[in-house]
C-alpha cells in the first residue's frame, strides 16, 4: 500500500515496489521520509515569511539535535514572542502528544498542503488565546 504526500514543493509517492530507495535511509519507515519533506517545505514557508517581514528569524532543530529530542522542530521569534513547535504528519502522533501534554504547539499537517496553510497555521500560534476573531 503506497502514500502520496503533496506538499507545497514537492510530491513523492512511496510504495512497496520502489522501497529499496527509500527504506536504507529511514529504517522502513514512510513517515520519516514524509515528515523530513514537511520540515523542509515548513523551513521554506517559514523562509518567505522572514523575507516578507511577517517574522523576524527562524531556527531549524537537525533532526536528533538536542531541541528535535525535545520535541521542539522550529523556533520562530517576532518582536518579543518566541515561539517552539514541532510539525507532524502523522495524526496518530498529533492526537498522542495533544491529550498527553495538552500542548498545542504540535502542528499537525495533512498529506496535502499548502505553502498559505502552513504560513497561517504559523502566524496562528503568536495570536494569544484569549483574542476572539
Amino acid at each position: 500500500m503506497g502514500r502520496t504526500y503533496r506538499g507545497p514543493n514537492r510530491e513523492l509517492k512511496l510504495s512497496k515496489k520502489g522501497r529499496r530507495r527509500w527504506q536504507p535511509l529511514t529504517g522502513g519507515r514512510k513517515q520519516v521520509v514524509i515528515g523530513r519533506a514537511l520540515e523542509a517545505d515548513v523551513t521554506s514557508v517559514l523562509e518567505t515569511l522572514r523575507v516578507s517581514g511577517a517574522i523576524d528569524s527562524y531556527l531549524y532543530h537537525e533532526p536528533h539535535s538536542e531541541k528535535d529530542q525535545q520535541g521542539i522542530d522550529f523556533t520562530v521569534v517576532r518582536g518579543q514572542s518566541t515561539i517552539e513547535f514541532n510539525v507532524t504528519c502523522s495524526y496518530r502522533a498529533w492526537r498522542k502528544r495533544v491529550v498527553k501534554t495538552g500542548c498545542p504547539t504540535i502542528l499537525y499537517f495533512s498529506d496535502e498542503v499548502t505553502a498559505d496553510q502552513i504560513a497561517e497555521r504559523i502566524l496562528e500560534l503568536f495570536i494569544p488565546p484569549n483574542v476572539c476573531t
